[in-house]
């Protein structure tokens, strides 16, 4: 009976939690970096932030601070003025594309009202080395669990940190591609490729001939099985037959990187080419009071 209530209280709260969290989320002071001096920019957010609690202004002593400042994540935009004289909101999405969206509705709705429309920079490149990193990390990381820590491959730690930075670099550049292209729903589209599909087709549990139809092949093009083949034969077969695999997670990774930065490239363009439609539909979303 007391596992029965304990199990009961768990349940109530983890949903408890999660409405309580996600439904109709909010954000608040999304902090966006100005540099010190530059007057139009200072303006428009000191104007935003007295109409809206979404965003907050940090100031910096100069641009390269407020650079600085996003790629070290203190921020999520910084806005200028650019050499034109028109507004320039720089935005790392990979910090958090939800707040990215927010913080440029919000001031692209500020700033028409005023006949301006700023442009967006997005900072493609930002994410893919903020991806590289987490993909060494990780490789590292999953190399020294399977090595030292559970003692099955402690000989090939080096080479196992590699192969795994490698997949998982991979795999994140197509997220990151599919993502960019279809949004949330590309993300449906990952998991069923990569893991409903990738995991038992990966020829790791059971060989490809035990596999039924087009999970047969799939170790030969999809990234699970590539990895899972490069493994193979790095640690077991003194890297016999590992050309394919590391080729093929290398152009993943490749054809991922340019994918992501066309989808920057493209939807930021029809971001800037709706947004003044957007901005005139109505008030300021997330108005004090509502």
């Amino acid at each position: 009976m007391g596992l029965l209530i304990g199990t009961f209280v768990l349940a109530t709260a983890f949903i408890a939690a999660y409405v309580g969290a996600l439904h109709q989320p909010t954000p608040r002071d999304l902090p966006v970096g100005v540099a010190l001096g530059d007057q139009r920019a200072q303006a428009t957010l000191a104007a935003v932030r007295g109409q809206t609690t979404i965003i907050t202004p940090i100031e910096y002593d100069d641009a390269g601070a407020a650079e600085h400042g996003l790629l070290s994540r203190a921020v999520y935009a910084v806005l200028s003025t650019g050499p034109d004289n028109g507004l320039l909101l720089t935005v790392a999405s990979a910090s958090g594309p939800s707040a990215t969206s927010a913080i440029r509705e919000v001031l692209t709705t500020a700033a028409t009202r005023t006949g301006t429309t700023p442009r967006t920079a997005r900072r493609a490149g930002l994410r893919i080395a903020a991806l590289a990193v987490y993909s060494v990390l990780l490789g590292i990381a999953g190399a020294v669990v399977v090595g030292p820590v559970l003692d099955i491959w402690h000989h090939d730690v080096p080479t196992i940190a590699a192969i795994g930075a490698l997949a998982v670099f991979a795999a994140a550049m197509f997220a990151s591609a599919i993502q960019g292209w279809l949004g949330v729903a590309g993300t449906a589209l990952v998991i069923l490729l990569l893991v409903v599909l990738g995991n038992p087709g990966s020829g790791g549990i059971y060989a490809p001939e035990f596999l039924p139809g087009v999970l047969r092949n799939m170790h030969r093009w999809n990234i699970p099985g590539l990895a899972n083949d490069l493994s193979k034969a790095a640690v077991y077969f003194d890297w016999r037959s590992a050309g394919w695999p590391a080729f093929a997670l290398a152009l993943w990774a490749v054809l991922g990187g340019l994918g992501l930065v066309s989808a920057n490239l493209v939807r930021g363009r029809r971001a800037a080419t709706s947004s003044p439609a957007t901005a005139r539909s109505g008030p300021l979303s997330g108005r004090d009071g509502g």
